[in-house]
């Protein structure tokens, strides 16, 4: 991992809050971008765009590359001759599906001090009648997550049936689309491709298996909370942390997974969903890291999710006292379940980040240009629940 020097050791000096905020702007040289500080987080800072299909609100001065957040890939170009979706084909082994329109996409946005990317992500656990268990997770990121020498976007699923754990992960994965539809309350999960068996606990290889994935939840979207640095954006300074969206998923309208021909019919379903704006500092001593698990459980009816944010060169000089800043402003906890979203203490959310996997099923490592992140499927048994836990190494 590349070890940047720190600018300055001031931090240890500078006990309060609002003396921390200011120096984090020293640190980086933010000379041109001087906001006002506040003693209180922005607790609801918008997204970028909150809901899917919305008109693009992006800082000035800023150059977006992609298509706008919550807007959609389109296939319209493809699609223009003949009226009909684009469809998938990826040879002889691999399903020929129609791609559902309206999939999400991320925006990407940069300045001389900043930049901005975007991620969803989806947790589900489901059941047949028969009581085969679908253990699945997906997530779509933006170019630059989570840092900004992350020049290419990537996508990643990750799907357990009964005993087989299987892998798929791309730069725009062309079988992966997420469809958010916050009119509809529903949000749709679509893959269609090869997928690789896994191999040990650790990066997957060897066997590919035809798979395709149709899964339409029941959606209760959550308002959106800010999780950074205690700065009161003004003028051309966006907050500079993550606006996190909960969603809680339910059993919808279907949902079918078919892997080498063998089908699924999913009747029973349980989940959380997240799209989030990240917006962070480019200067890479400033550069965060994160501890995430999200758990969902068909049986008990809710889900667990803790995010707590850290320094990611907390060794080095100043680092320590960097870490305690992030590590008090970008922490949350909650469970979700259908009466709503309750908030955990950070009593809570400490003892669910301990909480160890009594199995993982498949891990996906990507490069993200200053560490490795690690994507795991695990299971744990108390509560009984599968989810997705991520870190940076």
């Amino acid at each position: 991992m590349e070890t940047p020097t720190w600018k300055s050791n001031l931090g240890m000096l500078i006990p309060d809050r609002l003396n921390r905020a200011l120096l984090l702007l020293l640190i980086a040289g933010t000379t041109a971008c001087m906001p006002e500080v506040s003693a209180e987080s922005p607790q609801d800072a918008p997204l970028l765009s909150e809901t899917a299909g919305s008109e693009v609100q992006v800082p000035p001065d800023t150059h977006p590359d992609q298509t706008p957040p919550g807007a959609h890939r389109d296939y319209d170009a493809a699609e223009a001759a003949d009226g009909l979706p684009k469809e998938a084909h990826g040879g002889p082994d691999v399903p020929v599906c129609a791609h559902p329109r309206n999939s999400w996409a991320p925006q990407v946005a940069d300045d001389n001090l900043w930049y901005t990317t975007q991620y969803v992500n989806v947790v589900l656990q489901a059941r047949d009648e028969a009581g085969q268990e679908l253990r699945l997770a997906a997530g779509r990121h933006g170019k630059h997550f989570p840092y900004f020498s992350k020049q290419q976007p990537w996508d990643n699923v990750l799907l357990s049936l009964n005993d087989l754990a299987l892998s798929a992960a791309g730069q725009n994965l062309d079988g992966l689309d997420v469809v958010i539809d916050e009119k509809a309350e529903t949000v749709r999960l679509f893959f269609c491709g090869a997928m690789d068996e896994a191999e040990g606990d650790f990066r997957t290889a060897g066997v590919p298996h035809a798979v395709s994935i149709d899964i339409t939840a029941s959606a209760d979207f959550q308002p959106p909370k800010f999780l950074g640095v205690p700065l009161e954006p003004t003028g051309d300074c966006p907050p500079i942390g993550l606006t996190y969206r909960p969603i809680f998923l339910a059993l919808g309208s279907e949902g079918v997974v078919r892997v080498d021909g063998e089908g699924l019919a999913v009747v029973s379903l349980l989940g959380e969903a997240e799209m989030s704006t990240l917006t962070f500092f480019k200067e890479k001593s400033l550069s965060f890291r994160y501890d995430y698990l999200a758990l969902a459980s068909v049986d008990l009816g809710v889900a667990y999710v803790v995010f707590q944010g850290h320094a990611l060169y907390s060794d080095e000089p100043g680092g320590a006292f960097y870490d305690s800043i992030l590590a008090d402003s970008m922490a949350w906890g909650f469970t979700l379940a259908a009466d709503g979203l309750t908030e955990m203490s950070k009593e809570e959310i400490d003892g669910w980040l301990q909480v160890s996997s009594d199995a993982t099923w498949v891990t996906h490592v990507e490069d993200v240009g200053l560490g490795s992140m690690s994507r795991s499927l695990v299971e744990v048994e108390q509560p009984p629940a599968i989810g997705l836990r991520e870190a940076v190494q």
